[in-house]
């Protein structure tokens, strides 16, 4: 399971807190986001592009780490993804 964690406009979009994946493999970002999509179809009509990435206006973070659009990096299970407007606390 990963948890997707939302602040500022993301979880205004998505109507929550935070919503739990369910996986028993790491996923790309891509394919985390897609799932999250899927689940609340809000959130992705307002925060991805049409290529499935955040738009350039969230980020999204991992251990206090920004995950890079396209990052071929795994998101390991058990992990807490945050996905945040880009000017929260700037």
């Amino acid at each position: 399971m990963i948890t997707v964690e939302f602040f500022s406009i993301p979880k205004r979009r998505a109507g929550v807190n935070e919503l739990e994946v369910q996986t028993d493999v790491p996923l790309l970002l891509t394919e985390l986001l897609a799932q999250v999509a899927q689940a609340i179809p809000e959130f992705g009509e307002c925060c991805l592009d049409q290529s499935g990435q955040l738009q350039r206006h969230y980020l999204a973070m991992l251990d206090s780490e920004r995950l890079r659009p396209h990052s071929e990096a795994l998101i390991p299970c058990d992990s807490r993804v945050i996905i945040l407007s880009a000017d929260v606390g700037g």
